[in-house]
């Protein structure tokens, strides 16, 4: 049955009104005049009705207040719980849901409307006086300038940043128009872009509603129009766009043969590794596996990436070798834990050469290297001093849709977009700010934004517009421009 947390207080303020003994000016000290304005107020962008609320929103300092009531809380994605010992503690309930779930309804936010006043109007409220813990951390009521209240046996929380920021990771934010917005316990629908073409974005969702197919979603590139579901058909089509564009994508390479002999590795006759080269020095795997991939360079040269995997019991683990292949000649640039993901040409000759990898640590590492023109390659991770250098457009796998990473991501002016992560590669050196950056053939660097949170996805569209999906619940962002748009689950979805 739902219950507002201010039910489980009232037997307390009983008892601290009957076995109160303070002073009367303590007593005075504990009551404050609080305002009840016609200034809009949102939960969740949804107009909060103060004329008409039975627990309206509440004003006192220059600062608004919440009702902690049962709706609310839930709405928001709070969590309350009340102990008479420990008293009030309120935590976030969770954090934003990115899991794929079918057929999920989203439970509507409901107003008990049942009061009528007149705005503005005055009340006088209680200052809390029993123990009130923020998401673990106690708080002295006795000594916040903007202390926690009761009205109509109701907690009022203080909105400010602090709290609601800080501690409880909710956003918050205000605008002229629509006056203040407290946001929270949103569910991610949008999972990832897969797609895009001259008008539109397409996105498999996190969440499908109970209705319909929801494979895809189509949001206009704009970022000014309400998403759109897709029927199946309509995906279908998008699906095999993705199909094609990815198969006619030369930055990828091609599967080619590597010939296991007694003695060695070879490629078209002409030796890569010797026999004591391709065994498991651990001796602990239960075979070792070669499989080759080329990137054609130009007419005379390619470049070769021999994968070689150690099979274990319940396992496996990579190592790689990457060659310039050359008048039937192979020079070995480099040891890599996989097979690059893009080659990259540049107008000067030079080419860009971009691998995620994993390492033993579990660190999530992404190289980038670049091979100038007299054949020699150069790694950026280190000379930024970076573990971490994504090249932005690699792409996420997803069952459904293959890889969305399938364009070239080298804009008109032959920059890539790259992201840095926070983590040197030598905490002995200096390193090159965490952020994303557009970066030329030359390794000039240009500031683009702040680092974006792992959780969120990047995305280059074949217009070569740079997109963030995710930064925040529901939020697309058009980094190139600076143009962002934010959706409420509820608007995405079915609600109750």
């Amino acid at each position: 049955m739902k219950r507002h947390i201010g039910l489980f207080m009232r037997s307390l303020i009983l008892v601290v009104l009957l076995c109160g003994t303070a002073s009367v000016a303590h007593a005075a000290n504990s009551y404050v005049r609080v305002s009840v304005t016609d200034d809009p107020v949102r939960t969740n962008g949804q107009l909060i009705d103060n004329a008409h609320s039975k627990y309206p929103f509440i004003t006192y300092g220059g600062i608004t207040y919440l009702p902690l009531t049962w709706d609310n809380a839930k709405a928001l994605g709070l969590s309350l719980s009340w102990d008479a010992d420990a008293g009030l503690h309120i935590d976030s309930a969770s954090s934003p849901a990115y899991g794929t779930s079918a057929g999920w309804t989203k439970p509507a936010f409901k107003q008990d409307l049942s009061a009528s006043r007149l705005l503005p109007a005055s009340y006088t409220a209680a200052k809390s006086t029993y123990p009130i813990s923020i998401a673990g951390a106690s708080i002295d009521n006795s000594l916040e300038e903007y202390p926690f209240l009761e009205l109509q046996g109701i907690t009022y929380m203080p909105l400010t940043w602090d709290l609601v920021h800080d501690r409880l990771k909710l956003t918050i934010f205000w605008d002229p128009e629509n006056g203040l917005n407290i946001i929270g316990g949103q569910r991610q629908v949008l999972g990832n872009i897969v797609f895009d073409d001259e008008n539109d974005l397409y996105i498999s969702p996190s969440l499908v509603p109970a209705a319909g197919p929801g494979i895809l979603v189509k949001v206009s590139k704009s970022l000014a129009d309400k998403p759109v579901w897709l029927s199946k058909a309509e995906s279908q089509q998008v699906q095999e766009q993705i199909k094609q564009t990815r198969l006619a994508d030369p930055s990828r390479g091609t599967a080619t043969e590597v010939e296991e002999r007694e003695d060695g590795l070879y490629y078209k006759g002409l030796k890569l590794l010797e026999k004591t080269e391709m065994a498991d020095p651990s001796g602990v795997s239960s075979k070792v596996e070669f499989s080759g991939t080329l990137f054609q360079l130009d007419g005379k040269r390619s470049l070769l990436a021999v994968q070689k995997r150690f099979v274990y019991t319940s396992n496996s683990r990579l190592e790689g070798f990457l060659y310039l292949y050359s008048e039937g000649k192979a020079t070995l640039l480099d040891k890599l834990q996989r097979v690059p993901d893009k080659v990259i040409p540049n107008e000067d000759g030079s080419y860009w050469i971009a691998t995620y990898m994993q390492d033993r640590t579990s660190f999530n590492i992404s190289q980038l290297d670049q091979l100038d023109t007299y054949g020699r390659l150069h790694n950026m991770n280190i000379a930024w001093n970076k573990l971490g250098v994504i090249m932005v457009g690699l792409g996420n796998s997803s069952p459904d849709f293959g890889e969305s990473g399938y364009a070239n991501p080298q804009t008109e002016d032959d920059r890539i977009f790259v992201q840095l992560t926070p983590y040197p590669l030598d905490g002995e050196r200096p390193m090159i700010e965490a952020g994303l950056y557009a970066v030329d053939s030359a390794q000039n660097l240009t500031l683009l934004s702040e680092p974006v949170p792992e959780s969120a996805q990047l995305y280059v569209s074949s217009d070569k517009q740079l997109y963030s999906l995710g930064e925040r619940v529901n939020t697309i962002r058009n980094i190139s421009t600076g143009e962002a748009a934010m959706w409420y689950d509820y608007e995405l979805l079915e609600a109750e």
